[in-house]
């Protein structure tokens, strides 16, 4: 399946992934539009917990296989989160600025390295 590319015209963007879906929900779930999920999902705890907080924050769960696959464009990714963009002021600190990163993977890494040198911005 051919993977949806990102618009940045559109009013919405999606968090990939259950650890990103997770984060996003914990800490804005005022803006997050809808859960989806794949039929192959894995029902654990944190899945469990996952549509739990969805359905007390009134968020909709749907699944979408195609569109969890297509959006993605892996086929070990089972959870996607649309989100509506906001903007935010940046607290005075040190920053990460990422410009058109194009590969998720990387973006995991770069993340991960910045917390590991306290940078949370």
């Amino acid at each position: 399946m051919k993977k949806m590319k990102y618009n940045k015209k559109h009013e919405t963007s999606f968090a990939v992934g259950m650890f990103a879906s997770i984060e996003l929900i914990q800490n804005k779930p005022e803006i997050v539009v809808g859960v989806y999920y794949s039929s192959k999902i894995k029902m654990n705890d944190n899945v469990k917990n996952l549509f739990a907080f969805c359905k007390t924050h009134g968020i909709p769960l749907l699944e979408r296989t195609n569109f969890v696959q297509s959006v993605a464009g892996k086929e070990n990714v089972f959870i996607i989160s649309e989100f509506k963009k906001y903007t935010c002021t940046l607290e005075k600190d040190n920053h990460v600025v990422l410009v058109n990163p194009s590969d998720m993977g990387n973006l995991g890494t770069i993340i991960r390295t910045s917390l590991g040198f306290d940078i949370k911005n």
